[in-house]
């Protein structure tokens, strides 16, 4: 029951057994294919208490009846996401009205009342929202080297995102990671290596021991992966820099191609917005810096980007080294994305929706890739009140399931 959403139906036993089971089988026939599991009415407190739903996803709560008012209380004691659905007969909507007030809200309790598209709609996104929420508290972040030396709020909080979220972090010392590049298996290295050029064009400057080096960066964090039972990384890339003449861009980007999370510069706020549009979308994300804002109009630029968000791409040198394989791709002009990014500590969620109007890279003097965004809100809004520098951006419309996802996660969501 550990992901699934379940369907408790909770009833009087004062009400008419027959008219019980009509309007439940109707209610359920209504919501086929939003729910997991449905389980056995339940009539008194003490049977909710043998059920496990203390380790599910979320809970429907069906006020089948009127006379329910203690059991909805007791659902909400479970501490899962709740969902409470009432219906236009049988006192149900009066029960649960009672019940409401009463209930901490802190964590966004919903209701859907009626039997409509829109009620439907809600309850889907309900659900959604609280399997995804449940997948990120799963998460074992990989914070290796720590975080760059220049961010100075980005930095990590981990009893908040433990609080919030039920995320970990696991700090990994640089010569932990120094250890596993030099002892990367040589032919795992040059296998990476070789597939890596394949795949796509690059500029004179790299040369064939620029890949050995990427692809050894990504066998020795693949390896940090294994060894902590890692979900998920964010590395203080900068530092391969002087130590390697080399950069981390396609060791993120390949594990990100892969459905790895892979952030950078060690900003954990940044790698967990990433996480939360992954679980969303069940797609790959792309962190950037935010390099011109002025109305609607949003610049993004970084020199690592996952294939898979490309209609093409190259390697290049990285921007500020002209060191390393860097990526520089192209995304989807006309396309609608999402952007998001958390404060530090994960008490506000801000996201907002646009549009692509410039895909390809354009100039020399930003990162490799680069993406110019027409912002359905006013831009302005992440310079007025900044919330650290990374933002993550992905494509498709999902400001609707990130505030589910936030008010169920006690966060405050602020719309660009």
């Amino acid at each position: 029951m550990q992901n699934n959403v379940v369907l408790v139906p909770l009833i009087s036993a004062l009400h008419d057994p027959e008219s019980v089971k009509g309007v439940l089988n109707h209610y359920t026939a209504w919501l086929k294919g939003s729910y997991d599991m449905k389980l056995h009415p339940v009539s008194e407190a003490g049977a909710l208490y043998s059920l496990d739903l203390g380790h599910v996803a979320g809970i429907l709560a069906l006020v089948v009846t009127g006379g329910t008012e203690r059991l909805i209380q007791s659902m909400a004691n479970f501490g899962r996401p709740l969902m409470i659905l009432a219906h236009e007969s049988m006192n149900s909507l009066p029960a649960a009205l009672e019940a409401l007030p009463s209930l901490d809200q802190s964590h966004g309790t919903a209701v859907a009342f009626g039997q409509n598209s829109v009620e439907l709609a809600k309850v889907k996104r309900f659900v959604a929202a609280a399997k995804a929420l449940n997948r990120m508290g799963g998460h074992r972040i990989g914070l290796v080297g720590g975080p760059s030396s220049w961010l100075t709020y980005s930095l990590p909080d981990e009893k908040s995102l433990e609080g919030r979220f039920g995320m970990k972090i696991l700090t990994i010392p640089m010569e932990e990671f120094d250890r596993e590049y030099e002892r990367a298996r040589e032919p795992l290295v040059a296998k990476l290596a070789k597939e890596a050029r394949s795949r796509a064009p690059s500029t004179a400057e790299i040369d064939y021991e620029d890949f050995n080096k990427s692809a050894r960066i990504c066998v020795a964090l693949k390896e940090l992966m294994e060894r902590h039972e890692l979900t998920s990384l964010s590395v203080r890339c900068f530092d391969f820099i002087n130590k390697y003449r080399s950069t981390g861009c396609y060791a993120v980007s390949f594990l990100n191609d892969r459905g790895v999370v892979a952030g950078c510069e060690g900003d954990i706020p940044a790698t967990v917005a990433m996480i939360t549009l992954s679980e969303v979308t069940g797609r790959p994300t792309f962190l950037a810096n935010p390099t011109y804002i002025k109305g609607h109009k949003l610049v993004l630029a970084h020199c690592t980007i996952a294939p898979k968000l490309t209609t093409g791409y190259r390697y290049r040198t990285h921007f500020e080294s002209g060191l390393g394989v860097a990526i520089s791709g192209a995304l989807k002009e006309g396309e609608r994305v999402t952007i998001a990014r958390y404060n530090r500590e994960y008490s506000v969620l801000r996201a907002g929706e646009g549009r692509i109007v410039k895909g390809d890279a354009w100039s020399e003097e930003l990162c490799r890739t680069q993406v110019e965004i027409e912002m359905d809100g006013d831009a302005e809004t992440i310079k007025q009140d900044p919330m650290g520098n990374h933002l993550v951006m992905t494509y498709g419309n999902h400001i609707n399931s990130l505030q589910e996802l936030a008010s169920l996660a006690g966060v405050r969501f602020k719309k660009i």
